[in-house]
Parts: structure tokens; sequence; C-alpha cells
């Protein structure tokens, strides 16, 4: 059986696991951000401060939760 290209030390696992984990940690950073600049905008569209705002790091909150939930089975289930 040939194989295909050098295997990749244990080094290189580390550095592709780490970036993995900051996939996620981005992941849920900008559903938070996102949501929040949502709910910016429609609280000065609306005049009805503070209430998007808490509404979209709420939704956020709970969108880059539960993107995380799913990563995280993703990745130790492989």
């Amino acid at each position: 059986m040939a194989e295909h290209g050098p295997k990749p030390s244990r080094s290189d696992d580390d550095s592709s696991e780490w970036a993995k984990f900051g996939g996620i940690g981005f992941e849920f950073i900008a559903a938070v951000g996102l949501c929040t600049a949502a709910g910016y905008g429609i609280d000065r569209w609306l005049a009805s401060s503070p209430w998007g705002i808490v509404i979209g790091v709420a939704v956020g909150f709970t969108i880059g939760l539960r993107q995380l939930i799913r990563s995280a089975k993703k990745i130790f289930h492989d």
C-alpha cells in the first residue's frame, strides 16, 4: 500500500486542533456580534432602546451556543 505523503508531525496535529477551536470561537463571537448590531439598528430605527440590543444579544447567544455545541459534537465524534 502506498502512502499519500508524509505523516503530519504531532505539532501539525496540535495546530489543526487549535485552528478548529479558534474557528468555533470566532463563529460564536460573530453570531453574537451580528445579532447585537442588528438589534442596535432596530433600536435606532424604531427608537426602542435598549430592547433591540437586549433581544439581539439573546438571539445571538442562542445561535452561537447552538452552533458551538453542534461543532463540538462533530469534532469530538470524529
